[in-house]
């Protein structure tokens, strides 16, 4: 069995190896790691391999112990480089002997320009809106970045959790590095209607007379809505225009004028005099 076990091991050229000897007096003249002068991105992962030589230059199967000075490496030769640029060293120890790579760990080129997505024009008032930020090295490459969040009027977390101001306005998100800055303009405007007003609430009007209302919409928190909604006026004795005109009846009394915007009305109070 020991013959047979020998001739297995002459084949390939190797022998296990614990130490400086060897069960059949090979020696452990020195150990090889590969790669020896590896390149890598700070963060990544490599896998170091090492193995023995004889003082006949025969190859020889060891079990080292892994050490590295400034990233981590597990027993497997699985090392993990620092988070940032540094001349690092791993190195495999069996007993007395031990072998050494140097590993150059760099870093992305630093970003030249910083984009923010989603790239979103609009936002309601209150809305709440996830960003994040991707750099882009001076060729375009796509690079990793960490930022610093900032908002001119509304509010944002170092998550890039944005909230947008209560009342409308002219916003910008900005995520910014050292070495570069990203901008997204954003337009704050107001929330859907949620009140209206019609405009006087009451009225003394003269039998045949005219007079003129108006109706103002509100968001929740109280900002005025510019658009034209296109108010429905209406009343239960006179008559209406479209652009809030009201042709009072001809008999003393009252009435009441209403506007209705999406289901949302208010009304306003008519006296009719002589």
């Amino acid at each position: 069995m020991l013959a047979l076990a020998a001739l297995v091991f002459s084949t390939f050229g190797l022998a296990a190896c614990s130490g400086d000897y060897l069960n059949d007096e090979k020696k452990l003249a020195y150990i090889k790691v590969a790669p020896g002068t590896p390149d890598i991105i700070a963060g990544n992962k490599i896998n170091f391999m090492a193995s023995g030589v004889d003082e006949k230059g025969g190859l020889l199967l060891i079990s080292p112990r892994w050490e590295a000075h400034e990233g981590k490496i597990d027993s497997a030769g699985v090392y993990i480089a620092p988070s940032y640029s540094t001349v690092d060293r791993v190195s495999a120890f069996v007993d007395a002997k031990s072998a050494t790579a140097v590993v150059n760990v760099r870093t992305y080129p630093e970003a030249a320009t910083i984009k923010i997505y989603p790239e979103l024009k609009y936002l309601s008032c209150g809305a709440k809106q996830k960003f994040s930020a991707v750099g882009f090295n001076a060729f375009g490459e796509e690079v990793p970045v960490s930022v610093r969040w900032e908002s001119r009027n509304g509010l944002i977390n170092d998550a890039g959790e944005y909230s947008a101001p209560l009342h409308p306005t002219a916003d910008a998100v900005a995520a910014k590095t050292l070495s570069a800055t990203g901008a997204l303009p954003i337009e704050i405007k107001t929330r859907e209607a949620y009140r209206i007003f019609i405009s006087p609430n009451k009225a003394a009007i003269k039998v045949s007379g005219v007079a003129r209302f108006s109706a103002a919409a509100y968001d929740i928190y109280g900002n005025r809505i510019e658009d034209d909604l296109g108010f429905r006026y209406s009343a239960l004795k006179g008559r209406m225009t479209d652009d809030g005109y009201y042709y009072a009846p001809n008999a003393v009394g009252t009435d009441e004028v209403g506007v209705v915007f999406n289901y949302i009305r208010d009304s306003a109070q008519v006296e009719l005099i002589p």
